[in-house]
């Protein structure tokens, strides 16, 4: 298994346990995603995301060489086919739409959706973020959609772990340990 794709709703943590996991764990990396969303203060270009016009990611995409392509909060996210393929062991996050098409590109992967401990709590983290207030208006409009959504996945078994978020470093270190597990191999 090369992959361990990382979903859940906007807010709910992803990215720091991602950060968090990396920065104590050696031989696993994260998938840098591309967008044409400006980055968010703090957020470096190649680091954080590749931010590229709407123009270069159409035109990479007419060159084969972007996957997993979807449009979430009226921006493209996507992945290098390249990043996917490659066989060291590395995060994705993937909004939760489109990791039914990873079948075809990877088949091995481990799924965990990230989970808020609850509404207010995810409400809170989403506006403290570093976006503007239209965008986390937005998301906050779409949150009840995108926790139904998930909630049906979760019913039809989608992912292999739902992992709740509290967002505390006690949830850090359950999450590290989750991934350590997955490299060990204990869990399948």
């Amino acid at each position: 298994m090369s992959l361990v794709v990382v979903s859940g709703v906007s807010g709910a943590g992803k990215s720091t346990l991602i950060q968090y996991a990396i920065t104590h764990l050696q031989n696993i990396s994260n998938i840098v995603p591309i967008t044409d969303r400006p980055p968010r203060i703090g957020e470096s270009n190649g680091v954080d995301r590749y931010f590229f016009s709407t123009q270069k990611i159409q035109s990479l995409r007419e060159e084969n060489q972007l996957c997993l392509i979807n449009e979430v909060y009226s921006h493209i996210y996507g992945y290098f086919v390249q990043d996917i393929l490659s066989p060291n062991l590395k995060f994705i996050e993937l909004h939760h739409s489109v990791i039914h098409q990873l079948d075809s590109i990877c088949p091995h992967y481990y799924t965990i959706c990230v989970q808020p401990v609850d509404i207010c709590t995810l409400s809170y983290f989403l506006k403290r973020r570093n976006t503007e207030d239209s965008e986390t208006f937005t998301r906050l409009q779409y949150l009840m959609r995108e926790l139904s959504e998930i909630n049906e996945l979760i019913a039809t078994g989608q992912f292999n772990c739902i992992f709740t978020n509290d967002y505390t470093e006690k949830s850090k270190t359950r999450f590290l340990e989750q991934i350590q597990l997955i490299m060990e191999g204990s869990i399948v």
